[in-house]
């Protein structure tokens, strides 16, 4: 069996020690943004520039982030070489996992700073925030990304004609645009029927 850290904490996770965060001035709740789950929220102000916690987690190589699905790279953050990952599944008391992405730039209020040499990112603000306020920092293209292939393959399964049916319908969906996208995509599910 294996016995590492790493192998415990997936299987024992530690619950979220809500007292801790309290002392930090952050909280975690549902959050604003519909289907997200758990959000940051500031239960203080911080000044613009102000760092507001940490995103830590196991490093792992990009051929162990490859082999995970999509859900489980939810927690993992790039961004600090090619085969330099940031894991943050396991541990609930690293307040930075619970930070959203609402896809609105305006609403963005901090930012993640990746120190490479260190392996973690500092979370800063990129404007005072106001005490009750949910912290969302930008996640990447590459992010979003990732998803959009995923929802692609959800949608069509993982057979190799639906991979590539998958590929044709990204191949559209670049082509077409979005007024010719549904009508495409209804004919497409015809034709597999």
């Amino acid at each position: 069996p294996d016995l590492s850290f790493h192998h415990f904490m997936l299987h024992n996770p530690r619950p979220l020690d809500r007292a801790r965060a309290e002392a930090k001035g952050l909280d975690v709740r549902p959050s604003l943004v519909v289907g997200a789950g758990e959000g940051l929220f500031a239960l203080r102000g911080f000044l613009e520039g102000e760092l507001v916690c940490e995103y830590v987690g196991r490093v792992l190589s990009l051929a162990e982030v490859m082999r995970m699905s999509v859900p489980d790279r939810d927690y993992v953050m790039g961004g600090f070489g090619l085969n330099v990952h940031v894991d943050g599944r396991h541990n609930h008391n690293m307040l930075a996992r619970y930070i959203n992405d609402n896809g609105d730039p305006a609403l963005i209020n901090a930012e993640f700073v990746k120190l490479r040499a260190e392996r973690k990112a500092l979370v800063r603000a990129l404007r005072p925030l106001r005490a009750g306020e949910e912290i969302f920092c930008a996640y990447g293209e590459g992010y979003w990304r990732a998803r959009q292939k995923a929802s692609i393959a959800s949608v069509v399964g993982e057979t190799p004609v639906s991979r590539r049916f998958a590929w044709q319908f990204a191949a559209r969906v670049l082509m077409l645009g979005a007024p010719l996208l549904a009508a495409w995509l209804v004919a497409a599910r015809a034709r597999s029927a």
